[in-house]
């Protein structure tokens, strides 16, 4: 198994998508203690992993685990809403998709290489916070700062 991101078959494809999303999904669900918006948005210990898988298996196969990942963990952890199938699909899939695209696999074996993944993913994570707190706004599940502007 290479880790490049060169063109791979299409039934890995797949099978990476189920593995990522299975690791992501019962990552956020096993390492998400800290509720910054309860039944919302919760402080992940592993909310790095989308951003990893993506550079490790290109943007597109971490777009798909980002975001079945995280519908993983909201099934699982009872914090499925009405949001979770547009906004946290989006959001959470840029956090794969983003990193995906700006770095690659050999990138890591630098420290400038690491810090341009550093800052990278740091930025997509920053990107799919106000994707989901707007669904969340627009869903009426929990309050935000949008609400009381």
């Amino acid at each position: 198994m290479s880790l490049s991101k060169s063109k791979v078959d299409p039934l890995a494809a797949v099978a990476y998508v189920a593995i990522t999303s299975a690791v992501t999904g019962v990552g956020f669900l096993l390492t998400a203690p800290i509720p910054l918006i309860p039944g919302a948005i919760h402080w992940r210990v592993l909310a790095f992993l989308p951003c990893v898988f993506g550079i490790l298996f290109g943007p597109i196969i971490d777009f798909l685990s980002g975001a079945i990942g995280n519908t993983l963990w909201a099934l699982l952890g009872g914090y499925f809403n009405p949001a979770t199938p547009i906004f946290d699909l989006v959001g959470v899939g840029l956090t794969g998709l983003i990193p995906g695209l700006l770095v690659k696999p050999e990138d890591s074996s630098t420290s400038k290489g690491l810090v341009k993944a550093t800052v990278v993913s740091f930025i997509s994570g920053v990107i799919m916070v106000p994707i989901v707190a707007i669904g969340f706004d627009w869903v009426s599940v929990s309050p935000h700062l949008f609400q009381h502007v």
